[in-house]
């Protein structure tokens, strides 16, 4: 093979590497597109108890179960507010990384585990607290 040929595949293939690190970020994109989406059906979901919110929000429940009480009431709020629009890019974060080293799938199962463990410790916390 020629060094042009052997330069030319060098080039394609360093250009479909980058193409590909590019498009490994596409959980985190989606995931900031929903995240406004996420946010107005936690407000209608409010409306059908806490419960419903601690599936769809579980690491707003642990800021405010966990928040330190020297912290002022609208300090909370403005904590769990802050919880409730970083949790899914966080989600996106994760599973784009989590992608770029093991896969989608495992990308997607790693997430899904991660939010049910939070469930989980959300209905615990709110359990222990009412009891």
């Amino acid at each position: 093979m020629s060094p042009v040929a052997k330069a030319r595949g060098s080039t394609r293939k360093r250009r479909r590497r980058k193409q590909s690190k590019l498009a490994s970020w596409w959980p985190l994109l989606l995931a900031l597109l929903m995240t406004p989406f996420a946010v107005r059906a936690a407000s209608l979901l409010a409306l059908s108890g806490p419960q419903a919110l601690r599936l769809l929000f579980p690491f707003v429940a642990l800021l405010q179960a966990h928040a330190p009480r020297s912290f002022a009431l609208e300090q909370r709020d403005t904590l769990a507010e802050w919880g409730m629009w970083a949790q899914l890019p966080a989600y996106g974060v994760l599973a784009s990384l989590f992608a770029r080293w093991r896969g989608t799938l495992a990308a997607f199962a790693g997430v899904l585990a991660l939010h049910l463990l939070a469930v989980g410790a959300a209905m615990l916390t709110g359990k222990l607290g009412h009891g």
